[in-house]
């Protein structure tokens, strides 16, 4: 009679009655810690808040490399919720509010580019710095 790695079920085919899972798969470590580079990626998944879990999740806080992007996708988002503050005030500018309205219909695509970058960068095992936040994240780990 063969056992069930997971919840320790009886099983009779390729599959737990009781959990589902598949005969003879190896049970997942109970304190299971993602590598670098899939954390790193996911500090950007939801940027600040996910910046901000990685700072103080355990396992992670000590990571200098998981540090370093938490720190830069809070930056980053800080720094594109400003632009799109400031754009929203040029937009009401009477003299300028053609070119800034126009601005402010692409840079929404901009930021998605940013987001999208950093997160595949991170995701790949690159490291990318941005400019100026870069630094003061770098700083902060």
């Amino acid at each position: 009679m063969a056992f069930c790695a997971q919840c320790g079920s009886a099983t009779d085919g390729g599959f737990c009655a009781a959990c589902g899972a598949k005969a003879g798969a190896p049970a997942a470590p109970a304190g299971a810690v993602l590598e670098d580079h899939i954390a790193n990626a996911l500090c950007y998944l939801l940027m600040p808040l996910t910046g901000v879990l990685f700072l103080v999740l355990d396992p992670y806080k000590a990571n200098r490399a998981v540090r370093f992007h938490a720190f830069q996708s809070i930056l980053v988002f800080a720094a594109i919720f400003l632009g799109f503050q400031a754009l929203e005030i040029l937009a009401f500018m009477p003299v300028v509010r053609l070119l800034f309205t126009l601005v402010a219909l692409v840079y929404p695509l901009f930021a998605f580019g940013v987001w999208l970058f950093l997160t595949l960068k991170a995701f790949k095992k690159e490291q990318v710095e941005v400019p100026v936040l870069g630094a003061i994240a770098r700083s902060r780990s």
